[in-house]
């Protein structure tokens, strides 16, 4: 596996039509593997992307990891997906703010041959899910970070 993931929980729900289900059908599978792994760190999605599901999911996560029943997850983060974080124009948002990085500069390179690896997803340049776009904004959030490439975070909650 090209991630290392000791494992992986695959939840079956129907891509791109979560606004079809009650909101306790996303929470409870999100529970059941939150409880299981007991994670401290947890990576969701930017609420305020433009893609549909990305506003329920980020919803049914910040409810799968609350501090009263959830007392391990200590740090919740929320990551940008080209092509939704940037293209999600809400007036009332104020966009991606990042305000945690993490450096990649070891991994980028295997970042972008795993994103190769889902030809579904990516396209050529100027295409925001390009290898050459994801390339430059990982050296753009480096420099905001002071190191060659990085990843870039919202912080949502982060119990000391």
């Amino acid at each position: 596996m090209a991630y290392g993931f000791s494992s992986i929980n695959e939840l079956m729900l129907p891509a791109g039509q979560l606004e079809t289900l009650p909101m306790n059908h996303i929470v409870e599978p999100i529970s059941d593997v939150v409880s299981k792994i007991k994670p401290e760190q947890v990576f969701t999605v930017y609420r305020n992307d433009a893609h549909t599901d990305h506003k329920i999911v980020f919803d049914a996560v910040m409810s799968a990891t609350k501090s009263f029943r959830y007392p391990f997850v200590k740090k919740v983060l929320a990551y940008e997906t080209l092509s939704e974080t940037d293209f999600g124009l809400k007036p009332e948002d104020g966009g991606f703010k990042p305000n945690v990085f993490i450096d990649v500069s070891l991994q980028l390179e295997k970042k972008l041959t795993i994103l190769e690896m889902y030809p579904s997803e990516i396209a050529p340049f100027p295409f925001p899910r390009s290898r050459k776009a994801l390339e430059s904004l990982a050296y753009v959030r480096g420099v905001q970070a002071n190191v060659e490439a990085a990843e870039a975070f919202v912080l949502i909650k982060e119990i000391l």
